[in-house]
Parts: structure tokens; sequence; C-alpha cells
């Protein structure tokens, strides 16, 4: 019984890993990894640039769809 408790453990904690794609020649997270971090430092990249740019804003931004 232990044996299998094990098994469907490590198939959850396989399942819960976020999951990467490519765009762009660049591999991204569809779902980014969640910390108790409160420093922006551990945000990706990505999101930094966003919240520098969002910061940077005199005004509410707004998302555009698409390129």
């Amino acid at each position: 019984m232990l044996n299998r408790l094990a098994e469907q453990a490590e198939a959850v904690a396989g399942a819960a890993a976020p999951a990467s794609v490519k765009v762009a020649g660049r591999a991204l997270l569809l779902i980014l990894h969640r910390s108790d971090a409160v420093d922006e430092g551990a945000l990706p990249r990505d999101c930094r640039k966003i919240l520098a740019i969002v910061r940077e804003a005199d005004k509410p931004v707004q998302v555009r769809g698409g390129r």
C-alpha cells in the first residue's frame, strides 16, 4: 500500500509541474512558478519588463490583442 501511495504522489507531483512551450524560438512557461518570494527579482524577465512598463505609464494601461 505504501508503494502505491508513493506512486500516486509521484504522478501528482509530475502533473503539477509547469508546462512550457516554444514561442518565436524561446521557451515560455504556460503557468508561472509560484513562490513565497516577495522580491520582484524572483519574477521571470518578461514579467519584470511588464511591471516596469506599467510603472512608467502615467495613465492606466490596456492590453492589446495579438501583435
